[in-house]
Parts: C-alpha cells; sequence; structure tokens
C-alpha cells in the first residue's frame, strides 16, 4: 500500500515539475517474470522517481548501502524492498558484504518484481 501511495504522489509531484515525460521502450517490458530495467543515472534522485512513476510494473532498486543510513530516504527504502549494495569506495567495504544483495536479487526475479538498476550510478 506505501508503494502505491508513494507511487501516486510522486507521479503528481512529476507532472507538476515536467510538462512532458516520454516514456520509449516500455512495450519491451514484459508485464510479469523475472526482469532486470537497466537505466542511464543521470540525476541522482529524478531517474528512480521517474522510473516509479512512468512503469507500471513493480520496481525493485539496487541502491547504494550509504542511501540506507539517510533520514527519510532511509526508512523508505526497505519498504519498497530496496537491496544495499556495498561499493569500495564505502567505509568498511568488504566484498561479503554483498553476498547477501546477491541473495535478494536473485529472490527479486524470482519472486515477481522487476529489479531495476543504474549500472553507470556512481557518487
Amino acid at each position: 500500500m506505501i508503494y502505491r501511495v508513494t507511487k501516486g504522489l510522486i507521479r503528481l509531484g512529476l507532472r507538476a515539475f515536467f510538462r512532458d515525460i516520454e516514456v520509449r521502450g516500455a512495450e519491451n517490458l514484459p508485464p510479469d517474470g523475472p526482469c532486470i530495467v537497466a537505466a542511464n543515472h543521470h540525476n541522482s534522485m529524478i531517474d528512480p522517481f521517474l522510473l516509479l512513476a512512468m512503469l507500471d510494473r513493480p520496481l525493485c532498486f539496487i541502491a547504494k548501502a550509504p542511501l540506507f543510513r539517510t533520514p527519510v530516504v532511509g526508512w523508505f527504502l526497505p519498504r519498497f524492498r530496496c537491496i544495499p549494495a556495498h561499493r569500495r569506495q564505502d567505509p568498511g567495504y568488504s566484498k561479503e558484504k554483498n553476498d547477501a544483495l546477491y541473495a535478494a536479487a536473485a529472490e527479486t526475479l524470482a519472486s515477481g518484481p522487476a529489479l531495476a538498476l543504474f549500472p553507470e550510478g556512481k557518487s
């Protein structure tokens, strides 16, 4: 329920700021089953909002782990089933921390929502 309400609010907010939002290739996104949505990441916060608002399919994002400690954003991420990714530049990094990421990504792909990620995302 939080997902649907927040998605509606994001959609209204985006329409208030952007006159036109053009979606290309949405017809290639299957309505169900395993799917990975890999998108460009030009603007750190608007990009996931655009995907959430404009795609009909539920999404589960892979997000950098430090975001989970950010006030407000950190509260929403787990409620949207986001998965933390530990990066080399993060304090206390070890590649073993991402074992949970791989398990959660596989579970997400098996359970329904599309797995969304930004391959070129960085800080």
